[in-house]
């Protein structure tokens, strides 16, 4: 008996090493720019996701760029503060990155930026429209508008790097306002 229980957690051990020894080997396969691009990815997410409609501010966007209304967060004297403002996503063009703009309403110069992405080939956005009676919205190349919003944002990214060419490309679906 003690034997066969002896057997049993052997076999649990080897398992679990070797399946630890397949992930790591995975994750080492992706390279920084990669992973940068997942966590980028997930940035706009959740940015979108917090999108705030507004008659003051403008959701807009085109292939190269995405402006979204919604509270920025941006250093100040007492840490962090926040402002209602627009989150402006631009592909740089000719420094293969994608920065994040939080602008604060009514002030440019309290902008913040940082970059979510480098290394990136190309950037590209694209906007649903909202499904009217059964059939699906239409993908289109650029969105502007105060009150109305998008069914989704699309998010094209292509990445060269040491692997080789990849693409990935993430679909967002904004709240219902």
């Amino acid at each position: 008996m003690a034997a066969a229980l002896v057997a049993v957690v052997a076999g649990a051990l080897l398992a679990a090493f070797s399946g630890g020894v397949r992930v790591w080997a995975r994750a080492r396969s992706w390279d920084e720019a990669y992973v940068q691009a997942l966590l980028g990815l997930e940035q706009v997410e959740r940015d979108v996701r917090n999108v705030t409609v507004t008659r003051l501010d403008r959701f807009d966007g085109d292939e190269a760029h995405l402006a979204i209304p919604s509270v920025v967060r941006i250093p100040g004297k007492a840490g962090t503060e926040e402002w209602p403002g627009i989150i402006r996503y631009e592909a740089g063009a000719g420094t293969r990155t994608l920065a994040c703009h939080a602008l604060p309403r009514g002030s440019e110069d309290g902008a913040s930026v940082s970059v979510v992405m480098s290394a990136v080939d190309e950037v590209r956005f694209a906007f649903c429209e909202p499904a009217r009676g059964s059939g699906a919205g239409n993908w289109v190349s650029a969105w502007s508008g105060r009150t109305n919003l998008p069914a989704a944002v699309k998010v094209r990214v292509k990445l060269g790097g040491s692997r080789g060419p990849r693409e990935m490309e993430r679909i967002l679906v904004l709240p219902i306002q």
